[in-house]
This record gives structure tokens, sequence and C-alpha cells, in this order.
């Protein structure tokens, strides 16, 4: 769905989930209590897009914390640029890391609101 959502032409949902498996089985993206940015590298996409979702209730999410995760940030780079997708990750690791954000974000009900929260973050990146 997130592919369609997205209107990746070339990209599957299951592009995307094989590499959101893959990547979790080299270690956990869980970046915070709470919070995970599964994240892949494909070839198909050319530029970085993400997509927030809050989840209503908590789930389990294999990490070392054995925190459950009520939002995630998935991540789809492209597969060329490694330096771009470390820089993007420490963009939203830094961001995650600011408790009172993630305690708007928590509270938020609204995808206008959420997405200024987000870009308040950006420094130099531009995820679509």
């Amino acid at each position: 769905m997130i592919a369609e959502d997205l209107n990746l032409e070339g990209v599957t949902h299951q592009d995307i989930l094989h590499g959101f498996l893959a990547r979790e089985r080299l270690g956990s993206t869980v970046i915070t209590k709470g919070i995970a940015v599964p994240h892949t590298r494909l070839a198909q996409v050319e530029r970085p897009i993400g997509a927030f979702i809050k989840l209503h209730e908590p789930i389990a999410f294999d990490n070392h914390d054995e925190h459950n995760v009520s939002m995630l940030f998935g991540l789809v780079m492209p597969e060329n640029n490694k330096q771009e997708h470390i820089s993007v990750l420490s963009c939203l690791a830094e961001c995650f890391q600011c408790q009172t954000r993630i305690a708007q974000l928590n509270d938020t009900h609204g995808i206008e609101e959420a997405y200024r929260l987000l870009t308040l973050c950006q420094a130099d990146v531009v995820i679509e």
C-alpha cells in the first residue's frame, strides 16, 4: 500500500517490506523508546521518501530495550547514495532525541501538525 500511496513507479509494497525486513535482520532500527526507523535502499527510487506512522496501539518491536513502538518513520532511499542515506538517518535520529518533540508527536491528531513537527527537524536534507 505504501508504494501505491506514494506513487512509486516500479516499486511494490513487497519490495519495501522485503527491504525493511532484510535491514531489520541486521539489527533493530529502534532509535529511542517507542520509535523505530525501518529503512531500506532500492535501485528504483530516485529520491528519499519517508512515511511517518503513528499507531493507535504500541506494538512489540524487536529491540534490545524491550520497549513497544508506537511511532515509525519508514524511509526508502536511493540505492546508489550511501552518504545521503547516512545523513537522513542522522537527521532523523537527532530529531527523535528531543523528548518535547516526541511528546508533541504523540499528542498530534492531524497530518499537518505531524508534518510541521517533523519538518522542524530537517536541516539540509529533503525527504518527500
